[in-house]
């Protein structure tokens, strides 16, 4: 009897080692794919239904030119070329590129200092992300900004505190959103879908109206082949 009670122990033993190993195992392969996708910079989101991957451009593909008529920035692989305002500051990161007006502060490790714009400083961001749908049961956002941009030609789609409007850039038309707080404009989006990609731009938070003016300039001298 002893010996059947030791045979037992051990196998049971021997099962949990490998129920552990096998979770183990899984965790690691679970691991090993998240770290792939974080390396390509691929996201997985779902909305509607749909599911799909998404890839942020990274900034090494922005490069800063000289012209006869200023600076511009250039990202050859997305087809996008901006100008660049005179006396702004150029700010690479990992997933784009911002510009800031002359009055925006960086701190030494280059950082934004935040009261510089709160004073009136002014920003746009870019950035340029590509979907790979995985399940076309709805739209990825490039897909779901492409459909606002018809609801909105054809609709009043306003709240309070959320307008919108349709922006043509070169031919290519983009939905500009605009945030309220009152009648004050907080934030606001350019966002221009091509295929599964979609090409957008942002202006941080806003203090100042000339941001609002400054931004729309920006974004008016913008060019996708």
């Amino acid at each position: 009897m002893a010996g059947n009670l030791g045979d037992i122990k051990n196998k049971g033993i021997g099962l949990f080692v490998n129920k552990k190993f096998i979770i183990i195992s899984v965790i690691a392969l679970i691991l090993a794919i998240g770290g792939f996708f974080i390396w390509r910079g691929w996201e997985k989101y779902v909305r509607g239904g749909a599911l799909w991957e998404t890839e942020y451009m990274k900034s090494e593909y922005f490069k800063i030119e000289e012209t006869l008529s200023g600076r511009i920035v250039v990202n050859k692989k997305a087809g996008l070329t901006a100008n660049i305002p005179e006396g702004w500051i150029v700010d690479s990161w990992g997933d784009g590129i911002s510009f800031g007006s002359p009055d925006v502060k960086l701190k030494e490790d280059g950082s934004l200092i935040f009261q510089s714009i709160k004073d009136g400083g002014c920003v746009v961001n870019i950035q340029v992300i590509k979907y790979g749908l995985l399940e076309s049961k709805g739209p990825t956002d490039a897909g779901y900004i492409r459909n606002m941009i018809m609801g909105v030609k054809s609709q009043d789609n306003n709240s309070e505190n959320l307008k919108y409007d349709v922006l043509s850039v070169n031919g290519r038309d983009g939905l500009r959103t605009f945030y309220f707080n009152g009648d004050k404009i907080t934030k606001m989006f350019f966002e221009i879908p091509i295929g599964q990609t979609l090409y957008s731009f942002d202006s941080g938070n806003i203090f100042s109206d000339k941001c609002v003016e400054e931004f729309n300039n920006f974004i008016k001298k913008v060019s996708i082949k």
